[in-house]
């Protein structure tokens, strides 16, 4: 009988592994990291819905912030 042991992951896993699956070719970059950010929303939302609307607004008084630079 075998025991798996889980890995433990910190945020810039993922971004490092999408870099290096596509070096170089940042549309896909971006693609692959907004169907990541998706399913993370998506699992946070269902899983922890007050940790999600934290979050949302949190993002979205960032987004008005940027719109007010320009």
């Amino acid at each position: 009988m075998t025991t798996e042991t889980q890995k433990t992951y910190h945020r810039n896993d993922l971004i490092r592994s999408i870099e290096d699956m596509n070096p170089n070719c940042h549309p896909s970059q971006a693609g692959m990291l907004k169907s990541a950010l998706t399913s993370v929303l998506i699992s946070v939302e269902t899983h922890d819905p007050k940790m999600f609307q934290e979050i949302m607004q949190f993002e979205m008084r960032c987004q008005e912030r940027m719109k007010a630079l320009d």
